[in-house]
């Protein structure tokens, strides 16, 4: 008596599993880079009267950090990434940046939580 043999064969493109491998790696890539920066809180935000100026009050001392800026025209969000954060203080740090167009009415957002952030005027700032 004869057995019948099972025989498993891959009959998907080798086109999808080349596209399927890399997806894979772009997203292992992706989450080994979000677990090496975290996103910073932002205590306080200020512009300089023209608008064009901000300054951020960001919740990682002494870290290395890094900003994403995405500009619309009713709101700008900001995104600050720290890197070698230092966990053993309590204080913060500042970080200073320009808008290509000035704030105006257009709300700022907090890239990390999506906050609206409350901005104050800085009548130093820009100078």
């Amino acid at each position: 008596m004869e057995q019948a043999q099972s025989v498993t064969t891959d009959r998907r493109d080798p086109h999808l599993r080349k596209g399927l491998h890399w997806v894979a790696t772009v997203t292992v890539f992706m989450i080994v880079l979000v677990a090496c920066g975290s996103g910073a809180n932002i205590y306080g935000a200020a512009r300089s009267p023209d608008g064009i100026s901000i300054e951020l009050s960001v919740g990682a001392c002494n870290a290395d950090l890094s900003l994403d800026v995405v500009e619309t025209p009713e709101s700008v969000t900001v995104k600050v990434t720290a890197q070698n954060e230092d966990t053993g203080s309590a204080c913060a740090d500042k970080y200073f940046f320009d808008l290509s167009e000035p704030l105006g009415e257009r709300i700022l957002i907090d890239g990390s939580d999506g906050e609206v952030l409350d901005v104050q005027i800085d009548e130093a700032l820009g100078d």
